[in-house]
């Protein structure tokens, strides 16, 4: 066989043949201009900004109840409706708080209209009456002390005195006779024979006597100088000597009647007249008690009296002041009670009313008119229609967001042409961590849209966090990092 037909000579052939190829090839490039991969530096507005994915939630979602247990009277909304705040969804029945709140309205109003003439034409009458009663108490003169009831007070004092004198007069005289000082003929029968039991006692009733007689001697003088129309202090300074004087002349007779009683019957002083002198002295100190009590009832009139007067002169302002400010217009301090009752009356009906907190849609209705609720009894569920996305940013990241900063992001439910906005407006300060890394949560309110945004749909972010305008840039893969960064120019 030759060598042209051997399959092994034409292998090496095409072996020679290609590294000769790769030979020439390496050649032709050693002689060639190098080639650089550029890109071209543009200049615009350069926006760094930081990606996540979370998802739509309500921005509240409330449980609405009554504040007061009650019968369910009216359910004003259904499941799905849309309402405003302070729209009102449900009510207890309101009938005795309706009523309570008309009639504080009326109170209210009836202050406010100020008095019927009626009512002033009674006031008038009743002032007119209390000037009467205070005209027919006066005296000649001004002043409690010249007014008639203290006046004629006074003069039944003097009348009084005058009796007191009397029975003083009286009273020492029955003691003389026993005791025989002054009228000394009148016990010399039997005067060796009182008190033979406890002479101590005898010696007693004659101190006692000669204490009253004083008393009684200066009793006399300030009541026999009283004149009819006296000071009314000199009066009274001898309503209190005769006060003294009776106290002083009832110590006596009870000395006297202790003597009577220590005292043995004799033949010239028989148990029976010793019996006679015994009642004789107690008739006495009843009439004695009796007068003391009239003084002191007397003296007593007079601050009373007095009172009196005081009391007629307070019916008269009273009923000045209570004309005037009924003729006056109302003042807001007058009427403040009533519109505090109105206020509370009003509030109290609102505790069984339930109105939308927010602007939002009804979720649920929980209860059926004519069911018993509970303030504990959650009536109707309220949604914000207004949503917020949270998104987890990791601690890379979170440094460079600020609150307001603005977003763009998108729904998997619109797809990616449908794009929205919003803002930042919350930044956890506690971290999270997931899988190992540190993450933050961050809040995004969404802008209004007529889309039909549902809580837990996807939401894409991207959260605008800083922009330069007019600014160079390339992509990072031309930047050459060997210590600092570098970017090589292709000159000409």
């Amino acid at each position: 066989m030759t060598i042209f037909k051997q399959k092994k000579f034409y292998f090496i052939i095409i072996l020679i043949a290609a590294g000769g190829y790769f030979g020439y090839t390496k050649y032709l490039q050693s002689k060639a201009p190098p080639v650089y991969d550029t890109v071209k530096v543009e200049r615009g507005t350069l926006v760094q900004s930081v990606d996540a994915t979370g998802q739509i939630q309500s921005a509240q979602d409330l449980s609405l109840k009554f504040e007061i247990p009650g019968i369910l009277n009216e359910v004003k909304v259904k499941e799905g409706d849309k309402v405003k705040i302070g729209q009102i969804l449900a009510t207890l029945r309101l009938s005795e708080l309706n009523a309570a709140v008309a009639q504080s309205q009326a109170n209210l109003n009836k202050q406010l209209a100020g008095s019927t003439p009626e009512y002033i034409a009674q006031l008038q009458s009743a002032l007119d009456k209390a000037k009467t009663d205070l005209n027919q108490a006066k005296g000649n003169g001004d002043g409690v002390e010249s007014s008639k009831l203290v006046q004629n007070t006074y003069d039944n004092l003097s009348a009084t005195l005058q009796s007191v004198q009397v029975v003083l007069a009286s009273s020492i005289t029955a003691a003389d006779n026993i005791l025989g000082i002054d009228n000394t003929l009148a016990n010399d029968v039997y005067e060796n024979y009182l008190s033979g039991r406890d002479p101590s006692i005898l010696t007693f009733a004659k101190q006692k006597y000669l204490e009253v007689k004083k008393a009684k001697d200066g009793f006399d003088i300030a009541t026999n100088a009283l004149s009819v129309n006296a000071d009314h202090k000199i009066t009274d300074e001898a309503a209190q000597k005769g006060v003294s004087a009776l106290v002083a002349m009832k110590d006596c007779l009870f000395f006297v009647s202790a003597v009577l009683d220590n005292t043995t019957p004799v033949g010239v002083l028989p148990q029976d007249t010793l019996t006679s002198m015994k009642s004789s002295i107690q008739t006495t100190r009843t009439t004695l008690a009796t007068k003391y009590a009239a003084l002191l009832t007397d003296i007593h009139s007079i601050d009373t009296a007095r009172n009196n007067y005081y009391s007629l002169q307070t019916l008269v302002d009273r009923a000045q002041a209570a004309l005037q400010d009924a003729k006056n217009p109302p003042r807001a301090v007058d009427v403040a009670s009533y519109r505090a009752a109105l206020d509370q009356a009003i509030a109290n009906r609102d505790k069984a009313i339930i109105k939308a907190p927010i602007d939002g849609v009804i979720t649920r209705v929980n209860s059926k008119v004519g069911e018993t609720v509970s303030g504990a009894d959650v009536v109707i569920k309220l949604l914000s229609p207004h949503y917020e996305i949270s998104v987890d940013i990791s601690e890379t990241d979170i440094a460079k967001l600020e609150l307001n900063d603005a977003v763009v992001m998108t729904l998997d439910a619109f797809g990616e042409d449908v794009k929205f906005t919003g803002k930042v407006f919350n930044i956890d300060p506690g971290s999270t961590v997931i899988q190992d890394v540190v993450y933050y949560k961050v809040k995004i309110s969404i802008d209004d849209t007529d889309k039909a945004i549902k809580p837990g749909m996807t939401a894409n972010v991207i959260i605008k966090t800083d922009s330069r305008e007019n600014a160079l840039f390339l992509p990072s893969r031309a930047v050459r990092t060997n210590g600092e960064k570098t970017v090589r120019v292709l000159e000409n």
